[in-house]
């Protein structure tokens, strides 16, 4: 699902494969776009969301991202329990609680960490 929730109003989705996913690891960040979607927090939005994912065939969710992420699954999942959803951390800021780390976190301390050292030199 392309840009998060707001692809899954729009439709836009593809299945991904080894092909589509083989050499993404070295480039961080996120291949799938990443977006806030104002529309999912309103029913109508989340309805057309869901009626997507039927008409895609999808029975569950994985969702990868921080509170708002985290906030707008427990919603849907709520609403509509016959889709799973799955919530995997992914924040820089390493503010969802029970996590000890998320994805993305480790990345922007390393890089951070690297360019004070990098500027120490200089």
């Amino acid at each position: 699902i392309n840009a998060e929730y707001m692809g899954l109003i729009d439709g836009d989705m593809y299945q991904m494969d080894r092909r589509s996913v083989s050499n993404i690891l070295n480039l961080g960040g996120t291949v799938l776009k990443t977006a806030r979607c104002l529309p999912f927090r309103t029913d109508e939005g989340m309805e057309t969301a869901y009626q997507n994912a039927k008409k895609h065939g999808l029975d569950g969710l994985v969702v990868i991202g921080g509170d708002g992420t985290f906030t707008g699954a427990l919603r849907f999942s709520q609403k509509y329990p016959d889709i799973a959803v799955i919530g995997v951390p992914g924040t820089i800021d390493n503010d969802l609680y029970g996590s000890t780390y998320t994805l993305g976190f480790d990345t922007a301390t390393n890089t951070q960490k690297k360019k004070k050292k990098k500027k120490k030199k200089n």
